[in-house]
């Protein structure tokens, strides 16, 4: 009997050095910091608008309930930069309601993230083979790669 993936299209790969995955690594964590920025600060530029007082009084009738208190001090500390790190996603929905600025940014942010291509896969079973396999990973990726 004929092996079915003797005449399967195989993906070409190329594998990249650790530099290379280093500096994509560090492109990307760039890129989404400047969508997370941008989205906060058209956030803000909401705030400022309908007022701190406003959005955090609407936000803890939204949230508040349900044990996620919202004060105009924290939504303030929060989008001003002072407790970047605490931006809730729950917000986000709701200043995405006000605003296209921030819908198309909170789109942007969540949408721009796309699906492993083959190689990166292949890079990230490779590594998770060494990882598990310590002993057997590279007879065990000559066996795949031969395959």
């Amino acid at each position: 009997m004929a092996n079915p993936r003797a005449h399967a299209p195989q993906p070409e790969l190329e594998l990249r050095t650790a530099e290379e995955i280093e500096r994509e690594v560090e492109a990307a964590s760039d890129n989404a910091n400047e969508k997370l920025v941008a989205l906060i600060n058209a956030c803000k530029r909401v705030a400022r608008e309908l007022t701190y007082a406003h959005c955090a009084a609407e936000l803890e009738k939204l949230w508040g309930p349900h044990g996620r208190h919202v004060t105009s001090a924290t939504l303030r500390a929060c989008l001003d930069g002072t407790e970047r790190n605490y931006f809730r996603l729950e917000w986000a929905r709701w200043f995405a309601d006000r605003s296209d600025d921030v819908k198309a940014h909170l789109h942007a942010w969540l949408v721009d993230m796309p699906a492993k291509t083959w190689q990166r896969l292949y890079e990230d079973l490779c590594l998770t083979i060494y990882e598990e396999f310590p002993n057997q990973a590279k007879k065990l990726i000559r066996k795949a790669e031969t395959r």
